[in-house]
């Protein structure tokens, strides 16, 4: 039996095999970078109108501080080619977002600014002078060009999740179309002659199969859709060739049942049996002790999960979510702090159901413990938003300390 930390640390090491497919940037959204993203060009690529108002050449500031009026020589428009100013006693009025006419190095808000119309030798001109004596420095309300990245440039990386902002990104790049990683194919059978479909009544001594149902729905929220579901009974036979055409046709299995010390837990054997090898099994932790890891020739991960309802779906939380996701350092980022004290007494780590709750006071968010008959009681984590993870080498655990939260809602708090 080995440590939480153990488990981790082994499966940090494992990698699902991903491949990539290419969908339109709008469907992108949501997905995971499967190739580097490198500048077009410069951005912005040109000095760049950051606020409306007047463009001027700063050498112009003795004729503005002395109220000498300027001429306007135009109006610069965004979306057009940059203008080019013919003396710097004149300026040109500027749009947000437009280039910055040649000559220029300084933009003065509207705000600051006072229009005369005037004529000039029977010409009507239209003059600007500075209001109260405003002051300026060069360079102001300019985005310069290549300020934000020069070309070439590595924007994004690999594996970057396909946020809003990064969406925009390969927009302004001209990724009409972007390659993707697919998400994996993931096979998840549940074990056992006790149990039934959903639709089935059970007789006095079945339950009805829960346990794929809660998983498939756990991926399922988090964008994993290719899951298929199966139920296979405790028969070695059937686990073999089952399992067998499973690790060659997909990425991930996911196993629930039959991988504890009972004579009917066949799936560890008949694992061995199919060549997979086995990286760990059983955790010292509650619950969920006898959890399975192992990896095919071919790289198929295989997850053995306890049988029990609320094992199965924390192990799947704690540890199956965190390794397709790559997420154990952004899990570990989240953290609750107890509301109440607890106890628990066993030398194992605790995975303890908890609901979320905000301190009036602190803002904190505050993790209350929600009671639980065992890891057969599901109904209890209805309650809960999530579970918080208290460490093995203690017994005691104290009202105002912190702790990490694993939520059931992708996000989380």
């Amino acid at each position: 039996m080995i440590s939480v930390q153990e488990a981790q640390d082994f499966l940090v090491k494992e990698k699902l095999q991903k491949s990539a497919k290419k969908v339109t940037l709008e469907d992108s959204a949501g997905q995971l970078l499967a190739e580097d993203i490198f500048a077009e060009r410069p951005q912005p690529p040109f000095n760049r109108v950051a606020m409306d108002g007047i463009s001027i050449n700063s050498s112009a500031w003795a004729s503005l501080k002395d109220k000498k009026p300027l001429i306007i020589e135009g109006v610069q428009a965004a979306g057009s080619k940059a203008l080019t100013l013919s003396e710097t006693n004149r300026c040109f009025e500027v749009m947000t977002g437009a280039p910055l006419p040649t000559g220029c190095d300084t933009v003065i808000p509207y705000e600051h600014c006072h229009f005369i119309d005037a004529e000039n030798s029977s010409l009507k001109i239209r003059e600007v002078i500075l209001k109260d004596q405003y002051s300026f420095s060069k360079g102001q309300n300019i985005h310069n060009l290549g300020s934000d990245y020069q070309k070439g440039e590595l924007l994004l990386s690999k594996g970057t999740l396909i946020t809003p902002p990064v969406l925009g990104v390969l927009a302004s790049e001209g990724y009409g179309d972007v390659l993707i990683q697919k998400k994996p194919k993931i096979a998840l059978i549940s074990t056992g002659d006790e149990l039934v479909p959903v639709k089935e009544k059970p007789l006095e001594y079945q339950i009805r199969t829960s346990n794929t149902c809660a998983l498939k729905a756990d991926l399922e929220l988090r964008g994993y859709t290719e899951v298929d579901v199966f139920h296979l009974r405790d028969d070695p036979q059937t686990l073999f060739e089952k399992f067998k055409s499973s690790l060659e046709s997909y990425d991930l299995v996911i196993i629930t049942g039959g991988v504890s010390k009972g004579k009917f837990d066949y799936v560890p054997s008949v694992l061995s049996d199919l060549g997979v090898q086995k990286i760990f099994h059983k955790i010292m932790q509650r619950p969920g002790k006898p959890m399975w890891f192992g990896k095919c020739p071919k790289g198929t991960l295989v997850f053995g999960l306890p049988g029990n309802p609320v094992s199965c779906i924390v192990c799947l939380r704690r540890y199956v979510i965190p390794m397709i996701e790559d997420s154990w350092d952004r899990d570990l980022d989240k953290k609750v702090v107890l509301k109440e004290d607890f106890a628990f007494s066993k030398n194992l780590t605790f995975y303890l159901p908890v609901s979320i709750e905000r301190s009036p006071l602190s803002g904190k968010l505050m993790a209350k413990p929600q009671k639980t008959n065992g890891s057969g009681d599901y109904f209890s984590l209805t309650k809960s938003d999530g579970f918080i993870e208290l460490p093995r080498e203690r017994t005691r655990f104290y009202s105002g300390e912190a702790f990490v939260f694993y939520s059931w809602a992708k996000g989380g708090y």
